[in-house]
């Protein structure tokens, strides 16, 4: 009886370790139904809702859908998925030559209005009260450029609200810009450029009132791709001697997220501060100052993590997982043990303690 009690106190500190440590996840891959390698997924909410698109060779085309617990549903409105947010509206693009945006939610789907005639409109991100961010065709340019002499246009970024559109405009001295991503407060990251696929990008923050250009770490270009509920953004900034790497922006500073590693890209940020993104050695996620290798935290198997995407406030990941033969699927990543049982795990131990004092006592009569 007298090692129980000795042991119960190594158990409850090594159980203490384990929880401190970083988190270990459960890997579940969504595969294509169809064409190999043809499904990619892009995003996940709080409900564990997975988003996601695939070439499907039974219509010929590429088609979002949702992933609820192992079961889809196709999106036949989008040809690309791109967010969805907690109340399960779902924001993409369908066309070709010529995009709408949409945003669908269970009332239907809902066409974005373009800023030009005959211009096209892409969706990026959703907030939670249906704000949708992203980049539409703001500047007509006549002129015999375009596919077919029509004329060219300039896309701008721009924030959807309450039916209409508002052209967020770009970094001075430049011509292009496109919304990534949008918090609960409507701040909105993304990139202006120069030029539409030329010049010189720069990651930016609009707080409603203007655009700030958020720098570099070094180099000469900078794009975001994230942002959490508290305004802090996530990117890629080039560095001064030609690699990329992700980074941080909070309080008006730049942070780099892997100062001693290779070439990085964060693509997502939780409201627990929570990156994820792609490294040297595949996803990764950024957490109390640590960049970890994904694949270090999940069991041993066929199945590397080769980037990660998206991460909501659960902790939960979404990517995409390769194996050795070239075979890419999607991943769904989970954190276990959950923070509720490693609560019950301590609070059992607690209990077997005082039981054991209670043991004691009545033996001490």
């Amino acid at each position: 009886m007298r090692l129980k009690f000795i042991l119960a106190p190594s158990l409850l500190a090594l159980v203490c370790a384990f929880a401190q440590a970083a988190p270990l996840y459960t890997l579940r891959t969504i595969a294509p139904l169809g064409f190999p390698n043809g499904l990619v997924l892009t995003g996940i909410n709080n409900q564990g809702l997975v988003l996601g698109n695939e070439w499907r060779e039974d219509v010929q085309a590429a088609t979002g859908f949702v992933d609820r617990g192992g079961s889809r549903t196709w999106l036949d409105t989008l040809m690309l998925a791109s967010c969805v947010n907690d109340g399960g509206a779902i924001g993409g693009t369908a066309g070709d030559i010529i995009t709408a945006g949409y945003v669908v939610d269970s009332k239907g789907a809902v066409m974005l209005p373009p800023m030009q005639q005959q211009g096209s409109v892409s969706v990026s991100a959703l907030n939670g009260h249906g704000h949708a961010v992203g980049s539409a065709d703001a500047v007509y340019h006549p002129g015999t450029d375009g596919p077919y002499g029509q004329g060219t246009f300039d896309s701008h970024a721009y924030v959807y609200r309450d039916g209409s559109m508002t052209d967020l405009g770009t970094l001075s001295g430049h011509a292009y810009s496109s919304a990534a991503a949008i918090n609960a407060g409507g701040l909105v990251a993304g990139v202006s450029r120069e030029r539409a696929g030329d010049g010189v990008r720069r990651a930016f923050l609009h707080d409603g009132a203007g655009m700030v250009d958020l720098g570099t770490l070094g180099g000469a270009e900078s794009w975001a791709s994230g942002i959490n509920d508290s305004g802090t953004v996530v990117g890629v900034s080039t560095m001064a001697d030609g690699g990329v790497h992700a980074f941080l922006y909070a309080g008006g500073a730049m942070v780099d997220l892997n100062p001693d590693g290779g070439n990085s890209e964060a693509f997502d940020i939780n409201n627990a501060g929570q990156v994820v993104g792609k490294g040297k050695g595949g996803g990764f996620i950024y957490a109390n100052g640590v960049m970890t290798d994904l694949d270090a935290l999940i069991a041993p198997g066929e199945w590397h993590i080769a980037s990660a995407v998206g991460v909501n406030d659960r902790g939960q990941i979404v990517g995409q997982a390769c194996n050795g033969y070239g075979e890419c699927v999607g991943a769904l990543l989970s954190p276990v043990p959950e923070p509720a049982t490693w609560g019950m795990l301590l609070g059992g131990l607690a209990l077997l303690g005082g039981a054991a004092r209670r043991r004691r006592k009545a033996a001490a009569l």
